[in-house]
């Protein structure tokens, strides 16, 4: 039998094998021949895809890890009802608390571990995990100002310093659950932080 090449199905295998083995050892610790062994394809496949280790990476930034972030929280906050971002928001915590399952903990958040890793070692990184970084918090932001307009949002919240704190606390909470690897610590901080976003609704009249 003649196999038929699908180049997009081998780069594929390699994207998806860089992200696994980089989310489990790091930037610095995954080794391109590990990346190859996992993926099953060659060096020249490879490069065939990428110039470098660092192509490859930028690419699992933008394919893997970004979209990680989009399908997660900005597209569930940007769908359902606009005027209750904050129930959608508190359901999609309640979700990661819900699943959370300690070999997650063991690893880490891809977005918290490179952020920590590459931002001050190289600024080509820096910039795309920011803009990573940026695209989820403005995604809460947006959600938060379609609810002012509505009416389920108090309209003195600052919006955008709202959607950074719960960024900052949903990426601390997991890189401090890392070091615990312990479910039930890792939902304590979720459950606190859904707290939090009650306090954003307007009072009863």
């Amino acid at each position: 039998m003649v196999r038929t090449k699908n180049p997009e199905k081998t780069r594929q295998k390699l994207l998806y094998a860089a992200y696994r083995v980089v989310h489990r050892k790091g930037f610095h610790a995954a080794g391109l021949d590990e990346i190859l062994t996992e993926a099953k394809v060659t060096k020249g496949a490879l490069y065939h895809h990428f110039g470098s280790k660092n192509d490859l990476v930028h690419a699992v930034i933008n394919e893997c890890v970004r979209t990680r972030i989009v399908d997660g929280w900005v597209t569930p906050l940007a769908g359902g009802d606009a005027r209750d971002p904050i129930t959608r928001l508190q359901q999609r915590l309640q979700h990661s608390a819900d699943s959370v399952a300690e070999d997650e903990l063991k690893m880490g958040c891809p977005l918290n571990n490179l952020t920590q890793e590459l931002s001050a070692a190289d600024e080509s990184f820096r910039a795309q995990l920011n803009e990573v970084l940026q695209t989820w918090g403005e995604g809460i932001a947006q959600a938060l100002r379609a609810g002012q307009d509505a009416g389920s949002v108090r309209t003195d919240v600052d919006a955008e310093a709202a959607s950074t704190f719960v960024v900052a606390a949903a990426e601390g909470i997991i890189g401090l659950s890392k070091s615990y690897r312990c479910t039930k610590r890792y939902r304590m901080g979720i459950e606190e932080l859904i707290r939090y976003t009650e306090t954003l609704r307007p009072l009863p009249s």
